[in-house]
């Protein structure tokens, strides 16, 4: 640990050690961006042996910066660590990722299950457990897993009996609570929602002035394993590309429909928390999100211009018709702008697609209420109609159908029979999903609202979707730029 006052040590962690280690790490979100320096602000002992909890702000040439959690440990140089746990070495010890050590882990299970607090000179460091934890010390996992996931978390599992934990633990730092804790908890703990991995705990840290930190959750673990963007490529990989949907498919197309009715319903029910209770529409809002959507089509329009040599004939084609559709894009949008809309806006899932739903072979659960990753906490609070949730949905069936074809090595428009096959399939899955949804209680504000309203806002948050999808598309997967480009020619 690099000891208060210790600038030769502090230099060289910061001009050496972490410029060269974070990059790496998966779960580093700006690989892209080119750094200036990076900082260690805060170093925060705990109670076990040589092991700290490290906050580390990484500026960047445009002036921006970022915190991110760096838990740390020194450890015997025999200790067997894979590569991308190992953070700095010396001749006498290792300083690793804690993530690795089991005892680490184990620390962290012990603190929620006990409600520690930690006090330091700068803050607080808070453990809470949930109303689902409550093992006593016999109970305590004697081993821990750290999970190889993919993705921008740190995830690992505690094994118990009759069932475990899960724990996130959230690598980029950011103020406020994170929308996964404060969404999970009132879905388990007020509404009884049981279609999610149930809310038992979190980590935050408190400074002593200024907003706090949510640095990790903790969720009751599920036996569902496949989701079902793995499941229904299997599933339409088995029939030819001309035929009929799976039953399968269908079947969990309408079983999905009433699961997302049906979060939808607990979390529109909130009484007494502000942040969770229903609102109604306004002009400012509609105003903003128009506006925002606008902006976006202006510039990936742009870039799609830019980039119109890289693409494929197909999509050279599409992106020709889409850029003589502007217009009636705009008035799309200009369309909700200005819409005297009668629902209500709730906190609402935030990033619905295929892969956030699970199975277990029978019934189906919904993971991560982090939001969109690349938005601020404050932004994923903003409440909206859950139509949103339901195009993120729309969209991510049309993708999983069109990722059959590209994976096929096939073009979208490669045939008549292919695009008619496609198109049939989409509006089965739309129809099927739709319909179960509206049949399954969702909030009685939208079965009141006027069938106009509800048609307008779900094209609006399809156009909305579908542009942000192209956007991406054009910056990271060119070969897939045609997939948003076919929906919106559907949806225009």
């Amino acid at each position: 640990m690099p000891a208060a006052g210790d600038e030769a040590t502090l230099q060289w962690l910061e001009g050496e050690v972490l410029p060269a280690y974070l990059p790496r790490c998966r779960w580093f979100a700006a690989k892209a961006r080119r750094l200036a320096r990076i900082y260690l602000e805060l170093v925060l002992p705990l109670p076990l042996a040589s092991t700290a909890l490290w906050m580390v702000r990484a500026r960047f040439t445009d002036g921006g910066s970022q915190r991110y959690l760096l838990p740390v440990v020194c450890t015997d140089p025999s200790t067997d660590l894979p590569q991308q746990g190992r953070i700095a070495e010396t001749p006498s010890a290792i300083m690793a990722d804690a993530c690795y050590d089991d005892r680490f882990r184990r620390f962290l299970f012990a603190a929620m299950c006990a409600n520690e607090q930690l006090a330091y000179p700068q803050g607080r460091l808070l453990f809470q457990a949930g109303r689902n934890l409550r093992p006593n010390s016999a109970q305590l996992p004697m081993q821990s897993r750290l999970l190889a996931v993919e993705q921008s978390n740190t995830a690992m599992m505690f094994d118990l009996q009759p069932s475990g934990y899960f724990l996130k633990l959230y690598r980029r730092i950011q103020q406020l609570e994170n929308p996964e804790v404060e969404l999970t908890r009132y879905l388990t703990e007020e509404a009884g929602f049981t279609s999610i991995p149930t809310y038992a705990g979190a980590i935050y840290w408190k400074p002593a002035s200024g907003q706090g930190s949510t640095l990790a959750i903790l969720q009751g673990q599920i036996q569902a394993k496949t989701d079902l963007w793995t499941l229904w490529g299997n599933c339409l990989n088995e029939v030819p590309t001309d035929a009929d949907l799976p039953a399968l498919v269908q079947h969990q197309a309408v079983q999905l429909g009433v699961r997302t009715a049906a979060m939808h319903r607990a979390l529109s029910a909130a009484t007494h928390q502000p942040r969770l209770i229903p609102e109604p529409f306004h002009r400012a809002y509609c105003t903003l999100l128009a506006e925002r959507c606008r902006r976006m089509l202006q510039e990936t329009l742009l870039t799609l211009k830019k980039q119109n040599h890289l693409l494929s004939d197909s999509a050279r084609h599409l992106a020709g018709w889409l850029t003589g559709q502007r217009l009636q894009a705009e008035s799309l949008i200009s369309g909700f702008a200005s819409a005297t809309l009668h629902s209500l806006r709730i906190r609402i899932h935030g990033d619905y697609h295929l892969g956030q739903i699970v199975t277990d072979g029978n019934d189906l659960t919904i993971l991560d209420f982090e939001g969109e990753p690349d938005r601020s906490i404050l932004q994923r609070r903003i409440k909206h109609s859950p139509l949103k949730d339901v195009a993120g949905m729309l969209r991510s069936f049309h993708y999983r159908l069109c990722a059959q074809i590209l994976d096929a090595g096939q073009a979208l428009h490669e045939s008549a029979a292919i695009s008619r096959t496609l198109q049939h399939r989409y509006e089965r899955l739309c129809s099927l999903f739709l319909h179960a949804y509206k049949n399954s209680n969702p909030p009685e504000y939208l079965l009141s609202c006027p069938q106009e309203e509800f048609d307008q806002q779900l094209r609006f948050h399809l156009l909305e979707k579908a542009i942000y999808e192209l956007r991406y598309e054009l910056n990271s997967r060119p070969a897939w730029v045609p997939i948003p480009l076919q929906g919106m020619v559907s949806l225009l």
